[in-house]
């Protein structure tokens, strides 16, 4: 699997709203071409990644599921990159041998001295999971490492379909009634990831995290880290899409 290009574009849906678009090849051969997009609103367009640390997030799981290296046009963070390399170590050893190996990841490294972005996100799709992370980080809340949350980051394109605006605009509209009296911002990201051919890619194995991670990654100059609602605890070493000793 080869990320061959990223560009910024106007999104098709308006001049309001911007595409951050990466253009990647897998399968035998290389021979299946696809777009992975992320878009938010056109304010947000400084902030968007100029790396490829978004896309080895997202693209991860995919090439670890159809067994193909992955090789990236930009170059990662190096924590990033230590931390893929360990997770795919993870992933070989919970589930069942031979059922995801490690494989190998083609790119460069970032020079280390970066200023760090400021802002504190939290994903949030209006769910008791999310609600119980928002109360546990309140200046009142039992968070063991307790952050104050800037904003609340709802995704389009993940549990509510990009076909069904009208679902996700009456989701979006009640999110943001909720954060203003909190003093909380919200943004909309919208994303075609599963509805591309990333869905070869088990969700709730290997897939959640990291898509994850990918998302909040792809607007890495605006957050500086990002918090990500609970699945299973540290007592229950269960794998699953997204667990508290995969997604760090």
């Amino acid at each position: 699997m080869k990320l061959l290009e990223v560009s910024l574009t106007e999104s098709p849906n308006g001049p309001d709203r911007v595409r951050l678009e990466g253009h990647y090849v897998f399968g035998e051969g290389l021979a299946r071409h696809e777009r992975l997009w992320f878009e938010v609103p056109a304010t947000l367009a400084e902030s968007l990644s100029t790396t490829g640390n978004p896309w080895l997030a997202c693209l991860l799981p995919m090439a670890v599921t159809l067994r193909e290296p992955l090789e990236l046009c930009l170059p990662v963070d190096g924590a990033l990159h230590e931390g893929a390399m360990a997770l795919m170590q993870t992933w070989s050893g919970a589930y069942p041998p031979g059922r995801y190996r490690p494989i190998d990841l083609v790119t460069t490294i970032l020079p280390a001295q970066r200023a760090p972005a400021s802002k504190t996100v939290q994903f949030f799709t209006g769910g008791v999971d999310s609600f119980f992370t928002l109360l546990r980080h309140a200046p009142d809340g039992d968070a063991i490492d307790r952050r104050v949350i800037d904003e609340l980051l709802t995704v389009w394109g993940l549990d509510i379909p990009l076909a069904d605006a009208g679902a996700f605009g009456r989701l979006a509209g009640s999110i943001e009634a909720l954060a203003g009296p909190l003093g909380m911002s919200t943004t909309v990201l919208a994303t075609n990831l599963r509805e591309s051919a990333w869905q070869l890619t088990h969700w709730g194995e290997i897939g959640q995290g990291p898509a994850l991670a990918g998302l909040a990654l792809a607007l890495e100059g605006r957050y500086r880290r990002a918090v990500l609602p609970a699945s299973v605890s540290y007592g229950v070493f269960l794998p699953y899409g997204t667990h508290p000793l995969f997604d760090p």
